[in-house]
This record gives structure tokens, C-alpha cells and sequence, in this order.
């Protein structure tokens, strides 16, 4: 998982663990976007709108309803009040993992296809 500031050429990649505490990708997803969110929000001059992609629509849903089910509310709550306190627009759109081989090689590791 991890995300990529095109405008800035740089990347953040985690994976994920072997016997992760929480086994539902969402979780990760979700996990993601709140980083890349988090990322943003601490710039020095934080954009004042912020459109995110994910290949992951149940995390679309999630930004569009602001409802999200047990365990996601905190990460929810996270990103909205950073977004209130730093004044932020967020968007959340999909793009589909095949239409996007920039996410696809970070999430599978191969940094080299990314530069």
C-alpha cells in the first residue's frame, strides 16, 4: 500500500504485514488515503483543495457518505478534522488498479517502473 505525489515525483510504500493485526485490505485502503491526506495536510503550504484517487470504491464511498462501518469512524474523523483545521477541500475519486500503473507498481513494490 502507499501512495504518489505526482507533482512532487515522490512516493510512500508500505507493505503489509504476514499476519496483519486487521486481515481486510480496506482497512489498508482507507489507511492509504488517510496517509496521503495526513501528507498534505503537513507541507509547509498545504493545498487548499486535494483530490485523491484510489482503485478501492468502497473507500470512494466511504470520503462521498462520510459514514464509514467499526473501525474505519477514527480514521474518518482523523482526515475531517485535519481537513477542517488545515481548511482543505478533499475530493476522493476512483480509478481503476488497471488504468493506474503508477499505484499498481507501488502496491506491488516495483519502485524502479514508478520513476
Amino acid at each position: 500500500m502507499g501512495f504518489y505525489v505526482p507533482s512532487k515525483v515522490l512516493g510512500f510504500a508500505s507493505n503489509i504485514p504476514l499476519n496483519p493485526l486487521v486481515a481486510n485490505i480496506l482497512f489498508y485502503e482507507m489507511l492509504a488515503v488517510t496517509s496521503a491526506v495526513a501528507w498534505a495536510a503537513e507541507c509547509p503550504k498545504p493545498p487548499h483543495h486535494l483530490l485523491v484517487y484510489t482503485d478501492s470504491l468502497d473507500t470512494v464511498e466511504m470520503f462521498h457518505s462520510l459514514r464509514a462501518g467499526e473501525g474505519y469512524n477514527e480514521l474518518l474523523l482523523f482526515i475531517v478534522e485535519l481537513l477542517l483545521t488545515k481548511r482543505i477541500s478533499l475530493r476522493v475519486c476512483h480509478v481503476a488498479g488497471i488504468n493506474d500503473p503508477v499505484a499498481d507498481a507501488i502496491s506491488r513494490g516495483l519502485f524502479d517502473v514508478t520513476r
